[in-house]
């Protein structure tokens, strides 16, 4: 989170010990600040692979595809280029799991007891 932080700063052209300078904090306090945060997501992202792994829930080649048109129609490219970035990136794997998790959430709220 912290990495995802000063990515998203230096991509605004602002260096971190700029942002904690006009922020007024220090590393040590934002790193504890997302803290709880990491550690719920964790909690989570584990649950979610448990409950995977126990329904026999499956990312299929047709998950993918719908994943990444949909990626693609968010940011107006075509599908063809965002799976090339994808594949350039060597992120398919965290993609995986991004579908895995999801079809893992939909599974659960699609089987709330009323």
């Amino acid at each position: 989170m912290v990495q995802d932080l000063t990515v998203r700063l230096e991509s605004q052209k602002l260096p971190m010990e700029q942002y904690l300078s006009y922020a007024g904090t220090d590393m040590d306090r934002i790193r504890e600040d997302f803290r709880e945060t990491a550690e719920k997501t964790v909690r989570r992202d584990l649950a979610l692979d448990k409950i995977a792994e126990a329904e026999g829930i499956k990312v299929e080649d047709e998950d993918i595809s719908q994943e990444i048109a949909a990626m693609a129609a968010s940011y107006g490219v075509k599908p063809k280029d965002v799976r090339k970035i994808i594949r350039d990136q060597g992120t398919m794997g965290g993609l995986i799991v991004t579908v895995l998790r999801k079809k893992a959430m939909r599974f659960i709220i699609n089987n709330i007891e009323e």
